[in-house]
């Protein structure tokens, strides 16, 4: 029996190799979730857009004290906070010195 990466054993498409498993692709018009989303976004209700309205529900939480929603608020608002890191500037150049030395 041939090798099979997959660890499947014997089991193979019904497909010729080399041939696709889906020729005709996606339908056209389909979209991806995310055209959806935006695209109902974009949608009024009760005269407000329902981006509008999602926002505010956010800002609702945000208000009672939910984590997430203030921190999904601060990151959409500031973008995400930037990880500080320390370093020794000494040891950083000693670094590169000696990875500079071992290429010589």
């Amino acid at each position: 029996m041939a090798y099979d990466p997959t660890g499947n054993g014997n089991l193979r498409p019904p497909w010729k190799k080399g041939q696709t498993g889906n020729p005709k692709g996606r339908e056209k018009g389909g979209g991806s979730v995310v055209d959806a989303l935006k695209r109902k976004m974009k949608e009024e209700l009760s005269g407000r857009y329902l981006a509008d309205a999602v926002a505010q529900s956010l800002i609702k939480q945000a208000l009672k004290g939910d984590v997430r929603a203030i921190k999904e608020l601060m990151d959409r608002v500031d973008g995400p906070v930037k990880q500080m890191l320390e370093a020794n500037v000494q040891q950083i150049f000693k670094a590169i010195d000696r990875d500079s030395a071992d290429k010589v």
